[in-house]
């Protein structure tokens, strides 16, 4: 017999307390390893553990029922003042510090009408617009202009519109490249996202091969007629920390191993059940139809 199953399991009962979620089983009497899990009532302390020792024939040796007693009124009143000056003092931190980002926000703001400038507001017209400001402006000093001086506005102005077109041909040259550099990122990002096709196989198929062992072991004590709690509790630890989605290790953990009255009932159903028929069940819902049929 191993070392782990010389030891002791003890099921541990907060009574009128509570316990966190996950506490586990202990292997102490006095439950010196579980005294953190538990919860004491409001204004009691825990003190110590009772034992009560369960029947031979079951997964635990018995359980451990937490014990308690009325904390004293200073401790109680201590930790409510305690409560209500850290919730003073956080909300006091949270209020300083939204005051001064908040104020210094709003001196960080621009002041968009100043930043402004006359030419900023002309630059922004069209350039049909433009070029009608233009002609309009010479035609108003023609009546004094030279013949040459006419001749020369008049060449300026209609060189306006080519200077645009070649401006906005250069601007398209310049954005195709980023293009393509964004295309060449995207690519390369999902070629990094794709999985590894032959590192997911491989932990397929050691997943596949857990839960055959697994479901093979835990038929063949049924199949053999098993009435020992501990044999299944044994079989649940080896292989709880793989975390199997299968319906034989639910049934193994929520059904057989739920407590100790409803293992016993499951067991006298078992036992009831011929041999012969009960090595050609290999399904949860077959068994759990034989079982009604033998009850």
């Amino acid at each position: 017999m191993s070392n782990l199953d010389q030891k002791h399991y003890y099921f541990v009962d907060p009574g009128v307390g509570e316990k966190v979620p996950g506490c586990p089983y202990t292997f102490f009497e006095d439950g010196r390893d579980v005294r953190s899990f538990i919860i004491p009532p409001s204004g009691y302390e825990l003190t110590d553990f009772k034992l009560e020792p369960y029947p031979e024939d079951t997964f635990y040796d018995g359980k451990i029922v937490a014990q308690y007693e009325k904390a004293p009124f200073s401790n109680t009143l201590n930790l409510k003042v305690l409560k209500y000056l850290l919730g003073i003092v956080i909300i006091g931190i949270l209020a300083v510090l939204y005051f001064f980002i908040f104020k210094n926000y709003q001196k960080a703001q621009p002041t968009f009408q100043s930043s402004l400038k006359p030419q900023d507001e002309i630059s922004t017209l069209p350039v049909d617009t433009l070029v009608q400001i233009q002609v309009a402006d010479t035609s108003s000093t023609t009546e004094d202009a030279s013949p040459e001086e006419i001749i020369n506005e008049a060449f300026i102005s209609d060189t306006i519109p080519t200077e645009v077109v070649v401006k906005e041909e250069v601007t398209i040259e310049e954005v195709a490249p980023l293009e393509k550099a964004a295309e060449s990122k995207e690519k390369e990002i999902v070629e990094k996202s794709e999985p590894n096709p032959v590192a997911t196989q491989e932990e397929q198929l050691t997943e596949v091969l857990t839960k055959e062992q697994f479901n093979e072991e835990f038929w063949n004590l049924i199949h053999n007629k098993e009435s020992h709690m501990r044999s299944y509790g044994n079989l649940y630890r080896k292989y709880k920390s793989l975390n199997l989605k299968t319906r034989e290790f639910y049934y193994l953990y929520l059904t057989i191993l739920e407590n100790t009255t409803a293992f016993s009932s499951w067991k006298d159903k078992l036992l009831n059940i011929p041999s012969d028929e009960l090595k050609s069940i290999k399904s949860i819902n077959a068994l759990n139809e034989k079982l009604e049929e033998y009850k």
